[in-house]
């Protein structure tokens, strides 16, 4: 384990696991995010879901770096926010899949200008990672094809390589906080969370951290 704050890095390294994460900073417009850098070794557990005990997400949510403290985790972000649309019983929260059970079924059509639009990440066992549009597959579809955990967020911030211009264009465009997560390839990947709201950063669109990620491919 190497810590540098002053500078903003922090790194892990184990026989399984390579963690390296960076504090990048920018004068106009302020802003301040953190990239991480994931490595995982041949046939070892990829990324997923820790959350609170899904049976109890009517009790509330907790901070990633809690949760991460209680299970040993040594990275953790913000996830899909799923329980509280479950707990505020909307009528279409998303797919919703954690450890290999159904929450939910009910999404919404494709190209709904609510946001989030319930685009959709689904996590294999094997830390493959794949994303779909929120009606594109069925909760059914996902476990049939193995998928763990199903992440419903949105939109789709790169595909198939290519930035998703149409909704970038029309989703997320304020300046706020925000979080992201992408794979290069399998046991590769990239998580970046952008703070927002605060003296030091502004915070963007969520154009801003595509971006950032397509660097990194």
């Amino acid at each position: 384990v190497f810590e540098d704050e002053k500078n903003g890095v922090w790194r892990y390294a184990s026989d399984t696991l390579w963690v390296e994460i960076y504090r990048r900073e920018q004068a106009k417009p302020m802003r301040c995010w953190f990239e991480a850098e994931v490595r995982c070794a041949e046939g070892s557990i990829g990324p997923r879901m820790i959350a609170n005990d899904p049976e109890n997400w009517k009790f509330g949510t907790e901070y990633p770096y809690k949760i991460a403290r209680k299970t040993g985790t040594v990275l953790a972000i913000s996830n899909d926010y799923a329980q509280l649309r479950l707990q505020q019983k909307k009528s279409r929260p998303g797919i919703i899949i954690r450890n290999g059970k159904v929450y939910s079924d009910r999404t919404k059509k494709r190209g709904v200008k609510d946001f989030p639009n319930l685009d959709c990440l689904a996590i294999w066992p094997d830390g493959d990672m794949k994303v779909f549009y929120s009606d594109e597959k069925t909760a059914e579809e996902y476990l049939e094809e193995g998928a763990v955990d199903v992440l419903a967020f949105g939109p789709i911030l790169i595909r198939d390589g290519e930035l998703n211009e149409k909704g970038l264009n029309q989703y997320g465009t304020s300046h706020a906080p925000r979080t992201a997560v992408g794979m290069a390839e399998k046991g590769h990947y990239w998580f970046m969370m952008l703070e927002g709201r605060i003296k030091r950063s502004t915070g963007d669109g969520i154009g801003f951290l595509a971006e950032k990620l397509m660097e990194k491919q």
